[in-house]
């Protein structure tokens, strides 16, 4: 009878907002993980499985761009969603190759948290 909990990664370097956003989703059921770099979360991969990764871009070490396309490759049903500061980001040509479009972002600040529930909910 229970729905398995879908499970999330949240990998930014910033740990006020990290964790304010683990905070948050928890409230919704998911089963949320953290990671601080690109190379801890791809670690994490190697033997765990998630839904779907909230990613920063500018993170130290690998780029989110590098560990979005190699997540990817590790599991291709991993959905993403870019979480920038960058107000002028675009997607880069690899991101819209593994099918993510302008509606895998979300800009920085968020001033609507809700905002994050209703794209999980539309790609998960």
């Amino acid at each position: 009878m229970d729905e398995k909990k879908k499970r999330i990664l949240v990998v930014e370097d910033e740990i006020i907002i990290r964790t304010s956003l683990v905070m948050y989703l928890d409230n919704f059921n998911y089963q949320v993980y953290e990671n601080e770099t690109g190379e801890t979360a791809l670690e994490f991969l190697d033997t765990n499985r998630v839904d779907l990764i909230i990613a920063d871009m500018r993170l130290p070490g690998i780029s989110g761009e590098m560990l979005i396309n190699s997540a990817y490759k590790i599991d291709n049903s991993i959905k993403f969603i870019i979480y920038t500061g960058s107000l002028d980001y675009t997607l880069p040509k690899s991101l819209k190759e593994i099918g993510m479009t302008d509606l895998n972002i979300i800009h920085k600040p968020v001033y609507d948290m809700n905002e994050f529930i209703k794209v999980i909910r539309r790609l998960i």
